[in-house]
């Protein structure tokens, strides 16, 4: 315990007679011989303050810019989050416009099916209207053959009254027959004008769904696209202003690095310190190579002096 109180001592002694040496008129005297390596140094600090104070004017300005660009990305990252609620939105419409779509498939087949349902149904008719025609017209032609005959031609003719009188029976059942036949074809006439008004209503009914399909289909394209630039503007807007803040940030370590470098001014030469060290060991009787030791270990001879970070103002 008593050698670190001496040693403490003798370190307190060299860094008084030091002191005392710098201001004596002798140091002045040393001084002024070692001019030319003092102005030298002298300079290059100059310049290095000079350096230091562009510097941090530049960080100051860095650190200005990184705060708005970090709002700036911030807001962009907010619009993000409002821009995938709103894609979330048309995702949902696309969702709904498909299935509208499907339906719309779905409805157009049917009427597909009914309209060849309805175009058999009229063919069919348009068949069974031919053969009553033809029907109607064998009656016709047998009607006039029948017309043709007069009563005195049958009388005078060979037939029998039984036969005459079969012959009246069948004229009557075929102008019966003749008028189920009129009949039938304007039943058939009416059923088919009916079925081709279907056949129309059901067309029209196609023609609108395959609109609305392709008016939806549309719809879910103009969706699309939008959703798209949505996400392609927020996108690269938001990489674009990460990029800059990315770069403002690393510019800003670069000068941080660099400050760190230069953050005191540069060792005194080491003649010099040499000197300061003889003279002190002359006052002092310690020799010069133990002063310099702590010199350099202390301060690395005055380079990092001034850098300590003071943690506590009150322990030290």
């Amino acid at each position: 315990m008593r050698l670190f109180f001496s040693s403490i001592a003798l370190l307190a002694v060299v860094t008084f007679f030091i002191s005392v040496i710098l201001t004596t008129s002798g140091q002045f005297a040393l001084a002024q011989a070692s001019l030319p390596a003092t102005s030298t140094a002298q300079a290059g600090s100059v310049e290095v303050d000079a350096r230091r104070a562009e510097l941090e004017a530049e960080l100051a300005e860095l650190e200005k810019e990184i705060g708005v660009q970090r709002v700036i990305l911030k807001d962009k990252q907010k619009e993000g989050t409002s821009i995938k609620r709103d894609v979330a939105i048309l995702n949902a419409q696309i969702q709904k416009a498909r299935l509208v779509i499907r339906s719309r498939n779905i409805a157009i087949a049917n009427l597909e099916g009914d309209i060849r349902n309805k175009g058999e149904i009229i063919s069919d008719l348009n068949k069974k209207l031919e053969r009553q025609r033809a029907s109607l017209s064998e009656l016709l032609r047998k009607t006039n053959e029948i017309d043709e005959f007069t009563l005195v031609e049958v009388i005078l003719g060979n037939q029998e009254l039984s036969e005459f009188f079969a012959d009246v029976d069948s004229f009557d059942a075929i102008k019966e027959r003749l008028n189920l036949s009129f009949y039938e074809i304007r039943a058939i006439r009416e059923a088919t004008d009916t079925e081709r008004v279907i056949l129309g209503e059901k067309r029209s009914d196609e023609i609108d769904a395959k609109v609305a399909k392709e008016r939806e289909k549309r719809a879910v394209e103009i969706s699309e696209s939008e959703k798209q630039r949505l996400l392609s503007i927020n996108k690269n807007q938001e990489k674009a202003y990460k990029e800059v803040l990315d770069e403002r940030e690393a510019r800003a370590a670069t000068i941080r690095s660099t400050l760190f470098a230069l953050r005191d001014s540069a060792p005194i030469p080491f003649g010099e310190a040499l000197d300061y060290a003889t003279i002190a060991s002359a006052g002092t009787g310690v020799r010069p190579a133990f002063i310099l030791a702590i010199l350099t270990q202390e301060s690395n001879l005055g380079e990092n002096i001034g850098s300590c970070y003071l943690r506590d103002t009150e322990k030290g």
